[in-house]
């Protein structure tokens, strides 16, 4: 009885000494792989004198979505867009023409479906309704916004054009 608990202990401390060295070569192949990654992305410049400067860091991009745009850069886009459509306006009612008309239908289209986008985001929650329900507000989003700007075009080809209506409204 007691050689069967003296082979279970020692068997208990071999594997608890085992554990150990798992988790220290879990750990240094975790720390050896960050510093290949630190070395990969840091590189290392020259200065002026020709005297090797401390490396630099090279920051890495956010892992896109699907192929569209990082979080941060579709952040950036929007607000150059809004900020970019502040003299759209006062241009598109001085120069009226085709491709006046289009920039600004394509502004107002992505400006606003930008916007819905972001109340579908914000109101039909994943962890309330599910992960279906926001991909069918999006698809149902996304034509409605395409077949709103194809009737834009429409209308700027065939009839007077956004712009003249605007200023036509203003006359009134």
């Amino acid at each position: 009885l007691t050689g069967k608990l003296g082979s279970l202990a020692s068997s208990g401390r071999a594997l608890m000494l085992l554990r150990g060295r798992l988790h220290l070569s879990a750990t240094a192949a975790i720390q050896q792989q960050q510093q290949q990654q630190r070395r990969l992305h840091a590189t290392p410049s020259v200065g002026v004198l020709g005297l090797q400067e401390k490396p630099t860091r090279v920051t890495i991009p956010e892992p896109s979505h699907g192929g569209m745009m990082s979080k941060s850069q579709h952040w950036t886009v929007e607000r150059v867009l809004t900020v970019g459509m502040l003299p759209l306006y006062p241009a598109a009612l001085m120069m009226d023409g085709l491709a006046m008309n289009l920039a600004v239908g394509a502004a107002i289209t992505m400006h606003v479906y930008w916007g819905i986008e972001a109340v579908i985001k914000d109101y039909a929650m994943e962890r309330l309704y599910g992960p279906q329900l926001q991909k069918i507000l999006y698809a149902v989003w996304k034509v409605i916004s395409l077949i709103g700007f194809a009737g834009f075009v429409y209308f700027c080809y065939t009839d007077v054009g956004f712009i003249r209506v605007v200023k036509d409204l203003w006359t009134v």
